[in-house]
């Protein structure tokens, strides 16, 4: 499956404009953010107005954003 992502990091090292990006892709990507030990995502399905997921991290901390329609978002926070 091919989904498009927008990255970002506080170091300004990744862009935030959507590419499609593979699973095997979108796992790489996500384990750079944690060696740099924060960065934020979003996962869309192509197009999709809203973000089906959002990740946010820091150190060993994280918020993930689950939207199920524009007025529906569940919310999981963990360390």
């Amino acid at each position: 499956m091919t989904v498009l992502v927008a990255a970002t990091s506080p170091d300004g090292r990744f862009l935030g404009v959507a590419r499609a990006l593979s699973e095997d892709a979108l796992s790489d990507l996500m384990d750079e953010l944690h060696r740099r030990d924060r960065g934020y995502l979003e996962i869309h399905h192509k197009g999709a107005e809203w973000p089906m997921l959002a990740v946010g991290h820091a150190g060993n901390r994280a918020v993930l954003h689950l939207f199920d329609s524009p007025g529906s978002v569940s919310l999981l926070q963990g360390a």
